[in-house]
C-alpha cells in the first residue's frame, strides 16, 4: 500500500522522467533476455538456441518501432497518464475503500466456500470396499476414494444454487458500489464547482449506500442473472461439442 502510494506521487510529481524511464527499462529487459540466450548458446556451443532470440528481437524491434510511429502522441499518453496520477494522488481515501471492499469480497468467497463444502456433506454417502480388521469397519479405498456420496439429493442441490447465487450476487453488488465510488469521486473531483482536486470519496461512499443503495443491488441483481445465463449458454455449448466430438 505504502509503495503504491510512493509511486503514484513520484508519477504525480515527474510523470514524463517516470515513463520515459519505464521505457528505458522495458527496452534493457528484452536486451538482457537476448543477451543471456546468446551466451546460453556459446557456452553450450550449440547454434539452435540462437533461435530463441527471435521472438525476443521481434518484440523489441515492434516496441521501438511504435514508439517512433506514434511519438507525436507519446505526450498526450504521458498527459493521461499524469492526470490520473493526480487523481489518485488527491484521493487517497479511494485506495483505503479499495482495499476494504477487496478484504469483504475475500470474506465473502471465503464464506461461500466453506458454505459449499457443508452443502457437499449433507449428501448420503456409502463406504466403499469396507472390511473387517481387527473386530473394526476399517474402509478401504476404492478408485483412490475412501467414500463417495450415493448421488446429490434435491435439498443440498437447492441450497447449493441459493448460496451460488447469493455469493455472486453480493460479489457483484461490491464491485458495482466499489466502481460507483470510484466515478463519483472523480466527477467531483474533475467537473465539481469547487476547488480543484476536491474529489469528494466519503461523499460519494455516503450517497452510494443511502441514496442508491437499492439501484446498485438490483443493477447487480440483474447482472447476476446475466452471467448465471452465460454460464448456462456456455455449458449447454461445451456439452453439444462433447457430444459432437464423441460422434
Amino acid at each position: 500500500m505504502l509503495l503504491n502510494i510512493g509511486f503514484v506521487k513520484l508519477i504525480s510529481a515527474h510523470p514524463e522522467t517516470v515513463c520515459k524511464a519505464v521505457i528505458g527499462i522495458v527496452e534493457l529487459f528484452l536486451v538482457l533476455i537476448m543477451v543471456v540466450i546468446a551466451l546460453i548458446a556459446v557456452n553450450q556451443e550449440n547454434s539452435a538456441i540462437y533461435g530463441a532470440i527471435v521472438p525476443f528481437a521481434a518484440i523489441f524491434l515492434g516496441f521501438n518501432c511504435m514508439l517512433w510511429c506514434f511519438k507525436d502522441d507519446l505526450g498526450i499518453a504521458i498527459g493521461v497518464i499524469d492526470t490520473s496520477a493526480d487523481f489518485y494522488n488527491d484521493t487517497k481515501r479511494l485506495m483505503f475503500i479499495s482495499m476494504t471492499y477487496g478484504f469483504v469480497l475475500l470474506v465473502v468467497t471465503l464464506a461461500g466456500t466453506w458454505s459449499i463444502i457443508c452443502i457437499y456433506g449433507m449428501n448420503e454417502y456409502v463406504w466403499v470396499g469396507a472390511t473387517r480388521r481387527d473386530n473394526l469397519e476399517m474402509p478401504l479405498p476404492f478408485n483412490g476414494q475412501m467414500f463417495a456420496p450415493v448421488e446429490w439429493q434435491t435439498v443440498p442441490k437447492v441450497v447449493l444454487g441459493l448460496v451460488l447465487f447469493s455469493t455472486t450476487w453480493i460479489e457483484l453488488f461490491v464491485q458495482s458500489m466499489l466502481a460507483f465510488v470510484a466515478m463519483y469521486a472523480s466527477a467531483t473531483y474533475y467537473w465539481s464547482s469547487g476547488e480543484s482536486g476536491s474529489g469528494k470519496v466519503m461523499d460519494g461512499l455516503s450517497v452510494g449506500h443511502k441514496n442508491h443503495f437499492g439501484s446498485i443491488a438490483l443493477g447487480s441483481l440483474i447482472h447476476t442473472i446475466i452471467k448465471i445465463m452465460e454460464a448456462a449458454l456456455d455449458s449447454k455449448e461445451d456439452d453439444g461439442n462433447a457430444v459432437s466430438n464423441a460422434i
